[in-house]
């Protein structure tokens, strides 16, 4: 009897320690199933630990794919990934945009400023003036606005307005034939309709100019007329007649002036000819005498008294000059 009770002591002691270890090992697998949260930290199911019963414990089978351990990486990592084509990309550009930027400056103070202010200073202004103001001088349109010992020189080839610089003006009268300002004393060289050009000279009226210049009532000064004016007097041409060279001072000869048929003999300057009497001759310029008559050059002459002296020729009583027969 007290084996047998031992023996179900034995026996008791042993069931009992089976079923302890079977509900160790429900309670293991039951806290084992846990259910990770969307940050992937283990969470205990309090219910299945409190009944002992791994049947009762929630389904956690039903979380959304997105809210599991997976959701929360992949966010992580797209959104990592989004970040890293942004800042890369915009931090490379910015570096080489401020790079960029700094060479520009550095090049431009630097560099160009630098380059000029050494150049400036090695290399001399050889630049030509082209103004009065830049040669210190004042403006002027004639030598008459200068002061003495002054003329007015224009400061660039074709220049229309003069400055008043040092120097001696021309000499060359109003009418007399010029080639620039500087060959007049009035310091105006004035051209006609077909080129050629004259000296001007101050004016109040038509009548202050020679024949062929007219008085301009905006400046006062004398311009040419047209080249087929063709003046009816040597006056209205500022010219003295003549009626051969002897007439005329030394430096002029005499010339006929005037539009065929109308002969209009004038001392004109310029040099005389030298062909002698009975030459043959085109014109009364191509004859020391002066006079070119009927293709010979021609002299006085007194009839009886003084006869031509070329064979050939006798003497105009009523011109008192040499003819050819």
């Amino acid at each position: 009897m007290v084996v047998r009770d031992v023996k179900l002591g034995w026996v008791g002691l042993l069931a009992l320690s089976l079923v302890a270890c079977g509900d160790s090992e429900a309670s293991r697998d039951t806290s084992g199933d846990d259910t990770p949260d969307v940050s992937g930290e283990t969470q205990d199911t309090p219910d299945a630990e409190a009944d002992g019963d791994p049947a009762d414990a929630p389904d956690m089978g039903d979380v959304p794919d997105d809210a599991g351990p997976d959701a929360s990486p992949d966010s992580g990592d797209d959104t990592t990934a989004d970040a890293e084509d942004v800042a890369p990309d915009s931090t490379e550009d910015a570096l080489e945009d401020a790079a960029d930027d700094t060479t520009d400056d550095t090049t431009d103070v630097a560099g160009d400023d630098a380059t000029a202010d050494v150049a400036e200073d090695v290399a001399p202004d050889t630049t030509e003036p082209t103004t009065c103001a830049q040669l210190g001088a004042s403006t002027c349109l004639v030598n008459s606005n200068c002061a003495v010992g002054e003329t007015c020189q224009p400061p660039e080839p074709g220049s229309g307005v003069g400055c008043c610089l040092p120097g001696a003006p021309g000499e060359g009268q109003v009418g007399v034939p010029c080639a620039q300002d500087a060959d007049c004393a009035f310091g105006k060289c004035l051209s006609r309709d077909d080129g050629a050009k004259f000296c001007s000279g101050d004016c109040g009226s038509d009548l202050d100019c020679p024949g062929f210049m007219l008085c301009s009532d905006l400046f006062g000064w004398c311009y040419p007329k047209d080249s087929d004016w063709q003046p009816s007097t040597c006056a209205e041409a500022s010219l003295d007649q003549c009626f051969y060279n002897d007439n005329c001072d030394d430096a002029d000869r005499c010339e006929d002036i005037g539009a065929a048929p109308t002969e209009l003999l004038c001392c004109t300057p310029g040099p005389r000819g030298t062909a002698p009497t009975g030459a043959p001759c085109a014109a009364h310029t191509d004859c020391a005498f002066g006079r070119c008559l009927g293709g010979q050059c021609s002299d006085l002459c007194a009839p009886g008294a003084d006869p031509c002296p070329a064979a050939g020729m006798a003497c105009n009583d009523l011109k008192g000059l040499c003819e050819p027969l």
